[in-house]
């Protein structure tokens, strides 16, 4: 994994050395991205992830449509190579409730100068992640990553993911 460098506009860019630059975007405008700063050049670890499970917990009107009832309905979703919106899985795309993404990576001892940060992708709502069962402080939405060094053990790690969409979107 390369060093991201952020620049103004929440974008976010991977760069391939820690050197200054420049990048022009496609209407025009040209980004300057800083040069590293030392304690900004630590290694990057690539860790690859692999497969992930997905349950989703929806809330579905009851089995008497005449009350105002609802009922849980528990979707297993079987696995997923990425983090896929659910408006991209058939089944689940015009779902509400909370998706709960799960996998298993191995890590071998990372040194002390290793940074590893989770890069989750475009998040449309609200999010909640774990790793090894510690829940990790909230997320930016609008800047989806995490430094998850310190929660990181040598070994097999786990971590788990809650996507919410609210009802209203259905």
């Amino acid at each position: 994994m390369l060093p991201t460098a952020l620049i103004p506009d929440g974008i976010s860019v991977v760069v391939a050395d820690a050197q200054e630059a420049s990048l022009t975007l496609s209407n025009g405008r040209t980004k300057r991205i800083l040069a590293l700063k030392d304690s900004e050049k630590k290694k990057l670890l690539n860790v690859d992830i692999g497969k992930w499970n997905l349950t989703l917990e929806s809330w579905v009107p009851g089995p008497d449509e005449t009350k105002s009832t609802s009922a849980k309905k528990m979707l297993h979703l079987g696995t997923r190579t990425t983090l896929q919106p659910w408006s991209q899985i058939p089944v689940v795309q015009n779902a509400s409730g909370v998706g709960t993404y799960t996998a298993n990576f191995q890590l071998r001892i990372p040194s002390k100068d290793t940074i590893t940060v989770l890069q989750f992708g475009p998040v449309l709502n609200t999010m909640r992640a774990w790793i090894n069962g510690t829940q990790l402080p909230a997320i930016d939405i609008f800047d989806p990553q995490i430094d998850i060094s310190s929660f990181l053990v040598s070994g097999f790690n786990l971590i788990r993911i809650e996507l919410h969409l609210p009802c209203s979107t259905r």
